[in-house]
């Protein structure tokens, strides 16, 4: 998902400014309620009341053993 994502964010104006950041669910909050983020890709439920939770497709979790 997120590479077709990048390439329609990379098409944006040049004052468009991407940052590409892979951390807990809890810290995407934390930067959200600070201001440090405008927006962000999470697992749910995120369980935040100040921010809407839009589902964007469903993906089944596997266990893979050696």
């Amino acid at each position: 998902m997120l590479p077709s994502v990048i390439g329609h964010i990379t098409a944006a104006p040049p004052e468009v400014d991407l940052l590409v950041q892979e951390t807990m669910t809890y810290k995407l909050i934390e930067a959200l309620n600070d201001g440090k983020l405008d927006c962000a890709f999470a697992a749910l439920p995120a369980s935040e009341p100040a921010f809407a939770e839009v589902a964007l497709f469903d993906e089944a979790m596997v266990r893979v053993l050696a």
